[in-house]
């Protein structure tokens, strides 16, 4: 029989959290609700102009509870980690609540001065959210690029997504430019824009936020082979984060390679199966190379001066997108404290849906 030792062991809710910041990876996430096409037999409209037939909806996540474990250092002012959006309570452990004075998005400032060396927690929603107004830069075929900030590390630069866009500015010019679409920390406008002239924009952005995402190991597959079976990948995250079923989730840093065949149209876009195309390798026809080729709106071909004749091969990187499956619930909720939970991840681009595969979220910030 083994011995134990007599001493209690409490699990800590923020040492999980800290060791997902350290071991996650930077990702976009845009949770979803089922789109009003569906009818009471769950079939969907497949010329349902708002899913464009997969019978979903997307939209970015604009902001997420959290919970802040504090010392009291004899002042009354407390500094949150993160931008507060809405302002829960201050608390003590045994739950006696701490009465505030007020709060902005960046301080809270209590009645009276927590008792030095006691613990107290926060409880706020944290503002996921960035306003911008600065310089815009003009890359050429209709293309501008606002200087949002980044997130950088070791590993490189993760990019924001912009969310919405107040204005965009000739400043040379002195005239408003036209809005077509956004996305990244791109904006594709009709003009009027010369080579050379200063833009100013005004416009709110989404940081990415960190997942840890591992393998499915075997063992969780066979016990539990009615829901995992599904699953490629799993997904762990902040227990607090609302992610669940046909959420999407790509990877920022995790890039590979793909080549289609497309038949060109007419319109001057081609739509890519697949979600969110990094960088173009080559895109050729029947005639040869065709040289003048952008990547719009995630994942669609714009042809600017040479365009396709009929069908035309692309090769390109791009980064992987998973769909949130349903999971096993989570019983662990022990000592009354919300710990991370786990979710399986499908594989969303063309390689998964085949024929109805979705193709990108289109329209998510209205």
């Amino acid at each position: 029989m083994a011995k134990t030792t007599g001493i209690p062991v409490y699990q800590s809710p923020e040492l999980y959290k800290s060791a997902l910041a350290r071991h996650g990876q930077f990702v976009r996430w845009y949770s979803s609700l089922p789109c009003y096409c569906v009818d009471e037999l769950g079939r969907i409209d497949p010329n349902c102009d708002k899913c464009l037939g997969r019978g979903h909806i997307y939209f970015p996540v604009e902001k997420m509870r959290t919970i802040e474990e504090r010392m009291g250092k004899r002042s009354k002012i407390i500094i949150p980690n993160d931008k507060i959006e809405t302002l829960n309570k201050v608390y003590k452990d045994n739950g006696t609540e701490l009465s505030v004075e007020s709060y902005t998005s960046t301080q809270i400032i209590l009645s009276s001065a927590p008792v030095n060396g006691s613990y107290f927690n926060i409880d706020y929603y944290k503002d996921l959210k960035e306003d911008f107004v600065g310089e815009a830069v003009y890359l050429g075929n209709g293309l501008v690029r606002a200087s949002i900030s980044k997130i950088t590390n070791k590993q490189g630069d993760f990019i924001g997504e912009i969310s919405s866009v107040n204005y965009l500015k000739n400043v040379t010019q002195d005239i408003n430019m036209g809005i077509l679409a956004y996305w990244e920390d791109l904006i594709l406008t009709d003009g009027p824009v010369e080579n050379g002239d200063t833009l100013e924009v005004d416009c709110t952005y989404i940081n990415p936020i960190k997942f840890l995402i591992t393998n499915v190991v075997q063992k969780e597959k066979s016990e539990n082979s009615m829901l995992i079976q599904e699953g490629e990948l799993q997904l762990t995250f902040d227990g607090f984060l609302p992610v669940g079923p046909g959420d999407l989730i790509t990877l920022l840093k995790a890039t590979q390679k793909a080549a289609v065949v497309g038949n060109y149209s007419g319109d001057g876009e081609h739509e890519v199966p697949f979600f969110h195309l990094k960088e173009l390798i080559r895109v050729e026809d029947k005639i040869g190379k065709i040289e003048s080729v952008t990547v719009v709106k995630n994942n669609r071909l714009m042809f600017n001066d040479r365009k396709p004749e009929g069908r035309f091969s692309v090769a390109f990187m791009y980064n992987p997108s998973f769909v949130v499956l349903e999971g096993l619930p989570s019983l662990r909720y022990g000592e009354d404290k919300v710990f991370p939970k786990r979710l399986p991840l499908k594989r969303y681009d063309m390689f998964s849906r085949r024929e109805n595969r979705p193709m990108r979220p289109e329209d998510y910030f209205d």
